[in-house]
Formats: structure tokens, C-alpha cells, sequence
């Protein structure tokens, strides 16, 4: 709702995002997040630092000339969160890449499906539907998002002590975030010029040479 449409291009604020999101982590640090009021605050700042994270992604796909108002730029947001692996050798992106894409567009197709015949209010329907595309898709993402989000609660849960977990895996996850967005959207911009297929065989050999 914020990211305005035909606004002058800027390159993304990636340093503004890494200071909002560290900040929060640290903030709700102080107070654990195994203590009552901990958990509380865990789950509330991690809706807000997730918030931040993909308004970032965002702002990276639209500098990578993305139409954020197309419904398949928005999908493609989503998917950064399931992109990349845990290590330092693969924040950019993965060996298995494409592979996890072809899952996650097998998904998103059927979301778009849906969109394209019912329109994006009906949503909140397709959410109690029994053949659900968007749960689907969703729980592809949350699986991969999850096991980093367990790290961060472990990281917290000492008072005080949690400020500087929760700060230090704040930086580190939208850092890694950031990366994948880049490597992602820099890619689609790819596929776009020359073809997905011209595109995904040149990394491919890529990769290969890298080994």
C-alpha cells in the first residue's frame, strides 16, 4: 500500500531496512523471548521485522524494473523468503535454485489462476477452499522460513543478552534476504531480455564450471 506507483526511480534503501530491522530485533531482545512477556513481544516484533524485510524486497524488485502492481511481481516478492539456503556460500542463491522456483511457480500458478478469474478480493475465500493454492504456496515458504525464525527464537532467549541475538540475527536475515532479492530479480530481469530458457542453461553452466 505504501509503494507508490510512477514514482521517480531511486536505487532501494537497503542500509535504511538493516537499520530498522536490527533495531527491532534488539529491542525485543531485551526482554527474552522464553518469558511471558518475551514471547508477546518475539512474535510481535517478528511481524513487524518481516514486515520491513519484504517492504525491502519490494523496493529491490521495483529498482530491477518490477511492476509491483502486478499480481505476479508481488508472488515473486513472497518466494525471496524460501530462496537461498542457511550457509554463507550460498546467500546469494542456492545450487537447487531453479528447482526450488519450478516448485514454487507450480504453486503460484494456481494462485494466479484463481486471481485472474475471481480477482484479488476473493482471497479470503480461497483460504477455506479444500484445494488451495495459496496455502500451498505458503506452506513451501513458511517451511523454509521457519527453521530461520526457531534460530532467531534460540538467539533471544536469555534477557538483555537477547538484545544482541536478536539485533546481530535481524541483520543477519534481512542481509541474507536482501542478497537473494538481488540475485532473484536480477535474474527475472534476464529471463525477461533473452528467455527463461537461454537464462536458466547459462546458470546451469555456470554452476557446473564453478565445480
Amino acid at each position: 500500500a505504501t509503494m507508490q506507483k510512477g514514482k521517480a526511480f531511486k536505487k532501494p534503501s537497503n542500509i535504511t531496512y538493516k537499520a530498522l530491522v536490527t533495531t527491532t530485533g534488539a529491542a525485543s531482545g531485551v526482554f527474552g523471548s522464553t518469558t511471558g512477556i518475551g514471547t508477546a513481544i518475539f512474535a510481535s516484533e517478528l511481524v513487524v521485522s518481516t514486515k520491513f524485510m519484504m517492504r525491502s524486497i519490494l523496493d529491490i524488485a521495483r529498482s530491477h524494473g518490477e511492476d509491483l502492481q502486478d499480481f505476479d511481481t508481488q508472488l515473486a516478492c513472497m518466494q525471496v523468503f524460501a530462496l537461498g539456503g542457511k550457509s554463507k556460500d550460498d546467500d546469494g542463491l542456492e545450487t537447487s535454485y531453479y528447482t526450488m522456483r519450478v516448485a514454487l511457480n507450480s504453486a503460484a500458478k494456481g494462485v494466479s489462476a484463481y486471481v485472474a478469474k475471481h480477482g484479488v478480493q476473493d482471497l479470503n475465500k480461497m483460504l477455506i477452499a479444500s484445494s488451495n493454492p495459496l496455502l500451498k504456496l505458503i506452506g513451501i515458504i513458511a517451511g523454509r522460513f521457519t527453521v530461520q525464525v526457531s534460530e532467531k527464537f534460540v538467539a533471544q532467549a536469555i534477557p538483555v543478552l537477547g538484545a544482541l541475538g536478536g539485533g546481530s540475527i535481524n541483520f543477519v536475515f534481512i542481509n541474507h534476504f536482501q542478497t537473494v532479492a538481488k540475485a532473484h530479480f536480477t535474474i527475472r530481469s534476464l529471463e525477461r531480455k533473452y528467455g527463461n530458457e537461454l537464462v536458466m542453461n547459462t546458470y546451469n553452466n555456470i554452476k557446473l564450471n564453478i565445480k
